[in-house]
């Protein structure tokens, strides 16, 4: 189990070994992980559950450009104030992962989920670089923030930095 404090709210997550650490580069699946937010302050009712699917790191083609990506979707089983999920492309080079491209934010409110179907980074050459994309979740449940991180599976694919 992996706790992280974020404005006074305890996020406890019940997931696979691939939570903030890439694997080792193989066939991508998707990958679905529980996410249960959990207030510390007093024994306040806890947070829904939530289901963070992170989706395949893949590569897509868009026109003539080469696009590594993924689409990750957060959906709680009750409905959130806010929900906002932002992604972000990390490429892993000799041992050292850096993130590539824009980080944007899909956001809905008043609503369970949210998907995030815009995040990708343009290839710049064709060598083959191992790839995984970043979840961040920021919501809001009657008045209380709650945060989450996730990874998605390595793919190695033919889109260069």
């Amino acid at each position: 189990m992996i706790n992280r404090t974020h404005s006074m709210i305890l996020v406890a997550f019940a997931l696979a070994p691939l939570l903030l650490t890439p694997g080792t580069a193989a066939a991508t699946i998707e990958v679905t992980h529980a996410v249960t937010f959990t207030s510390s302050i007093g024994n306040v009712i806890p947070a829904p559950h939530c289901e963070l699917k992170t989706g395949n790191t893949y590569l897509r083609t868009s026109g003539a450009k080469k696009v590594v990506g993924f689409k990750p979707k957060i959906t709680c089983d009750e409905v959130m104030d806010t929900i906002s999920l932002t992604g972000q492309m990390y490429a892993v080079i000799d041992g050292t992962t850096t993130a590539h491209g824009d980080a944007p934010t899909s956001t809905n409110a008043g609503q369970v989920s949210v998907e995030n179907k815009q995040i990708g980074y343009n290839c710049n050459g064709t060598g083959n670089t191992v790839w995984f994309g970043r979840a961040s979740v920021n919501a809001v449940w009657r008045g209380i923030p709650q945060a989450a991180v996730v990874d998605s599976p390595t793919a190695t694919l033919p889109c260069g930095v």
